[in-house]
């Protein structure tokens, strides 16, 4: 399975009293709430990365020290969230297909695009996604599974079109023509499974056709 670490700094979050927070000497000027957890962090890395955020604080009224923001149906909830704010702050994060889909989401509802800073998480999950994700088949269908659970940012987003057509380009290449993994299988790869194959292939392919194809 493929991995993706972003940023260099330890993880500080911490909870207290029920409140998610990032151990700094600076004062904390924002509280996020998703999902009924509350959190507060700072203006200036968040807004930096997130035009969501950006255009909630510019229209709140809410003129107070630390200003409240309550993000609704955010996809993904608290984890995809902390994964986000965790990248503005540049916390190592670890993705992979078993998170990839959720961060994806999560980076386009708070619009973490180049338009707010280069280099921003969309464009280096894109890059990840088609670059590792989608040239194996392991991660691939793992991404695909994961999709069912936000289907309707996953299929706007057109990851679930993209994994389909990955595993399917996998399905119709010749086995001579690509290192076929068999890693995915969850029964083993020693009983005979259906072929893709005709009669006539070598030993070789025929071997290398069992279990991982028909799963």
């Amino acid at each position: 399975m493929k991995f993706m670490k972003l940023g260099s700094k330890p993880d500080t979050f911490y909870t207290a009293e029920a409140v998610r927070s990032v151990s700094t000497e600076v004062s904390c000027d924002l509280i996020i709430q998703v999902e009924g957890s509350r959190y507060l962090l700072h203006k200036f890395p968040l807004l930096s990365k997130c035009l969501r955020l950006q255009k909630l604080c510019s229209e709140s009224p809410d003129c107070s020290p630390r200003q409240i923001i309550q993000l609704q149906d955010f996809p993904g909830g608290v984890e995809a969230f902390e994964l986000c704010a965790k990248f503005c702050y540049g916390i190592t994060i670890t993705l992979s297909a078993y998170n990839i889909v959720a961060a994806r989401c999560a980076a386009e509802y708070l619009q973490m695009t180049e338009e707010a800073e280069k280099g921003n998480l969309i464009y280096k999950l894109e890059v990840f996604l088609n670059s590792c994700i989608l040239q194996g088949w392991k991660d691939s269908i793992l991404t695909l599974q994961t999709t069912k659970t936000f289907p309707t940012w996953s299929e706007d987003l057109r990851i679930t079109s993209r994994c389909i057509e990955a595993i399917a380009a996998r399905v119709l290449t010749h086995p001579s023509k690509t290192s076929l993994s068999h890693s995915y299988s969850r029964r083993g790869v020693g009983r005979d499974d259906a072929s893709c194959n005709g009669g006539g292939e070598s030993a070789r392919y025929k071997n290398s056709s069992k279990g991982w194809w028909a799963e």
